[in-house]
């Protein structure tokens, strides 16, 4: 479960930019999108430690 939350989390930023640049939301974007990219991060640790 949490290779499949990594992998969420490490692609929802694609999408976000598609749908927040329009709006002109560029610092909302990159702040979502740093949150996200984090948080897959943590998510593909606890992927990698518990399959070790």
């Amino acid at each position: 479960m949490p290779a499949v939350t990594a992998t969420g989390l490490i692609v929802a930023p694609l999408s976000l930019q598609r749908f927040l640049f329009r709006r002109l939301l560029t610092s909302e974007l990159v702040h979502e999108a740093h949150l996200m990219a984090r948080s897959g991060r943590m998510a593909l640790a606890m992927a990698l430690a518990s399959s070790a």
